[in-house]
């Protein structure tokens, strides 16, 4: 079993950026990120399931602006910046429990994985590590 590591998160700023994995495969302490300069937020995926949920989460995971418009390009604009959070050396976002919001809300989570990696590539010119990783309770 193949553990994701910080170093892996620390060191790839490439379209690798999207990761689905066990949580017991999961070798990553959000206290360890965070001191590294790697703002970390964790989402339950368990409490997605429609768009309007997904849109406060984020808000709040990432402390989003007052005038975040909860909708699709305004998420491509605040994830896009982020100039407001302390980090300045990377951005993960963990979404634990996520298998119901993959089955129930595929949609939905298609499109913030497409948006994801749009968004991952402009970071990436600024050699920015962007991961978003989907935890799940049993074996992917």
């Amino acid at each position: 079993m193949k553990m994701l590591k910080i170093s892996e998160i620390q060191d790839c700023t490439s379209w690798e950026c999207v990761h689905f994995i066990n949580k017991k495969q999961l070798d990553i302490s959000i206290d360890e990120l965070n001191s590294l300069g790697i703002y970390t937020a964790s989402i339950s995926g368990a409490l997605i399931n429609n768009e309007n949920e997904l849109f406060k989460s984020l808000a709040e995971a990432f402390s989003f602006p007052d005038y975040f418009g909860n909708n699709w390009d305004a998420l491509s604009d605040c994830l896009g910046d982020l100039t407001w959070l302390p980090a300045s050396k990377g951005f993960v976002l963990i979404f634990e429990s996520s298998d119901l919001m993959l089955s129930d809300c595929s949609f939905i989570t298609g499109k913030l994985i497409s948006l994801w990696l749009s968004v991952a590539e402009l970071w990436s010119g600024d050699e920015i590590p962007f991961h978003l990783i989907f935890s799940f309770d049993h074996d992917v």
